[in-house]
């Protein structure tokens, strides 16, 4: 994952694989979506997907541990769940 950020919020992310990163506001979280790529080394040539970041916003970028990450029952625990407290929470804390 490769995630360039201009001073005015335009921003470009490349995937080669990675889950894609998550756009957190106040009010939600939403998953975007990367164009399918290769891994790198398999030639791969990764479309950006642009975006604006907006004050207050928050771009959260994580491996695949986290989605596989399981509850106290085995089960998998839900991504959204998990990160819901990017949203507002500190940020010092939450990560």
């Amino acid at each position: 994952m490769l995630v360039e950020i201009r001073h005015d919020g335009q921003t470009e992310i490349l995937s080669c694989g990675h889950p894609g990163p998550l756009l957190a506001d106040a009010t939600r979280v939403t998953e975007l979506h990367c164009p399918a790529a290769l891994p790198l080394g398999l030639g791969s040539v990764p479309e950006p997907l642009t975006i604006t970041l907006h004050p207050m916003e928050r771009l959260l970028l994580y491996t695949d541990g986290l989605i596989e990450a399981r509850d106290d029952h085995g089960q998998f625990a839900e991504l959204m769940k998990i990160v819901d407290p990017v949203r507002t929470s500190d940020l010092d804390t939450v990560l």
